[in-house]
């Protein structure tokens, strides 16, 4: 519909004016990042003092600040994330209507031909994909990309701060999961972009068949577009079906990978336990970066199917 920009470059056009906004989103996304790790570590802390308070009562002091520090940061988070949430009042409702005008614009441009090969259904079903589906794709790389990656960076600081062995595993791991994931992407956004082709000429033969019911009665048609609604409609199912069952193959791959470094985790703990090299906290700050970070990618690797489905 808009032959003249790809899609990634139409997706740069439409956020350009709410560059800085955006850059304000990426900073607390990053400091969100960040504390992701460093909580943990701080329970770390606190249970290492816990240890050895017996021993050495000046740790309850310290033990008391760790605490105080862990309550500020769960405070300031909560806190800057409801400055997230006021810039996204800003940048949505601007992003579409922004991408509402430059469409409209675009089609009002196009020759008598093209409205003559596109149902008016479909062109108005496309417009509203665009004006949702541009301010989803920005949540999706700010919310989603951008802390996944901070997130394994970060936490590979604080794996390696116990043992590089963590740090190395997680480093793998990742490297596996994301091959798989972005080899994936090039299928998933075939199954993505059929999806929408067949959903927006269901959702154009609606609006057109109901547009012109009076001609459709007139002519007692009703058998005819009873068979042609039963046509797009089996095209539409199978297109989601074929995409649905991709996605369950890939999050079954996903999952069987996450069981595996987990399982690696806790064998090299285990052996720094029974070697005595670990502490107690050594051992939640392990697991608990390990669930983060799984977490993390676990609903990136999800989130593919929903930027391939903007991007198709």
């Amino acid at each position: 519909m808009l032959p003249q920009d790809s899609a990634l470059g139409f997706f740069r056009k439409m956020i350009r004016p709410f560059g800085l906004y955006i850059f304000f989103q990426l900073l607390i996304i990053a400091f969100w990042a960040f504390d992701l790790s460093f909580r943990p570590y701080l329970v770390k802390l606190m249970l290492d003092h816990v240890a050895t308070v017996a021993t050495n009562p000046d740790h309850l002091q310290w033990l008391f600040v760790l605490m105080c520090v862990y309550v500020g940061m769960s405070f300031f988070v909560g806190l800057i994330f409801r400055v997230y949430n006021y810039l996204n009042l800003i940048i949505r409702p601007g992003l579409k209507a922004a991408v509402g005008q430059y469409v409209v614009q675009k089609l009002l441009k196009h020759s008598q031909q093209f409205y003559h090969d596109h149902l008016p259904g479909n062109i108005v079903n496309k417009i509203k994909e665009l004006t949702t589906g541009v301010p989803e794709l920005l949540d999706l790389l700010v919310d989603r990309l951008l802390p996944t990656f901070l997130t394994v960076v970060i936490a590979l600081v604080f794996l390696s701060s116990v043992h590089v062995n963590f740090a190395i595993g997680l480093i793998v791991w990742i490297t596996l999961y994301l091959s798989g994931s972005l080899y994936s992407t090039q299928y998933a956004q075939m199954f993505s972009r059929e999806v929408a082709e067949r959903r927006s000429e269901l959702s154009g033969y609606y609006v057109d068949l109901f547009t012109n019911i009076l001609t459709v009665r007139l002519f007692s048609a009703y058998q005819t577009e009873q068979l042609l609604t039963q046509e797009k409609l089996s095209l539409f199912t199978r297109a989601e079906r074929s995409k649905d069952l991709f996605f369950m193959k890939l999050f079954f791959f996903q999952s069987i990978s996450f069981t595996c470094y987990q399982v690696i985790s806790l064998y090299f703990l285990y052996q720094g336990i029974a070697n005595q090299t670990f502490s107690v906290g050594d051992f939640t700050l392990i697991l608990s970066i390990n669930i983060e970070v799984i977490q993390v990618l676990w609903l990136f690797s999800r989130d593919i199917g929903e930027f391939a489905t903007h991007i198709g």
